[in-house]
């Protein structure tokens, strides 16, 4: 939370979706979109609803854990960063009325120049106030490792406006593997 700006700040109505799987290969993704209703009246405020895929495994992205330990991976974040999405790191890029620049600022240096990333909605896809483009979770995986992937969703500082997070049906997977089967006849030879 201190990463987004939003330390000291309480969770509200956080929702989890936990599962576990074996990969089977070496990298695992999948596609996502995130909106909210704090678009735009709360942008750059104390109201910056969060999210996160939380990945954990022994091995992610090229680093091993101890012996006895995991590595717990936020996957969800600004393509080629390791900021995590939320209403104050991906937004139109400007302060509401009710917010504050500095509060996106510490959250994203460079949350004017992702806001390229950034849809307003006013109702015409959904009835959230803003959403993002549609972002792919990513993880290098030891092929045959067992990991768990928590989804989590969460109001912060009040409960009084909703935010989502869109899964692109049947996107979860690894690459795919084309195997062909060359026989020799021996009636070639």
């Amino acid at each position: 939370m201190t990463q987004l700006g939003s330390s000291g700040y309480a969770i509200k109505d956080m929702v989890e979706i936990e599962f576990s799987f074996i990969a089977q290969t070496d990298t695992i993704s999948f596609n996502y979109c995130f909106g909210s209703h704090e678009y735009d009246g709360y942008t750059c405020s104390n109201f910056n609803d969060v999210f996160g895929f939380f990945l954990e495994g022994t091995y992610i992205d090229g680093v091993t854990a101890a012996t006895g330990q995991t590595i717990v991976k936020n996957i969800a974040t600004i393509p080629g960063t390791t900021i995590p999405i939320a209403v104050n790191t991906i937004n139109s890029g400007s302060s509401s009325s009710l917010g504050n620049p500095s509060n996106c600022l510490s959250a994203n240096p460079n949350f004017v120049a992702h806001s390229a990333y950034f849809n307003a909605s006013n109702g015409s896809i959904t009835t959230l106030d803003g959403y993002t483009d549609k972002f792919t979770a990513k993880a290098n995986v030891q092929c045959g490792g067992w990991y768990t992937i928590r989804l989590k969703l969460a109001n912060v500082s009040d409960n009084a406006l909703s935010s989502a997070v869109f899964l692109e049906e049947n996107s979860l997977k690894g690459p795919v593997i084309t195997c062909l089967l060359y026989t020799s006849d021996a009636a070639d030879e």
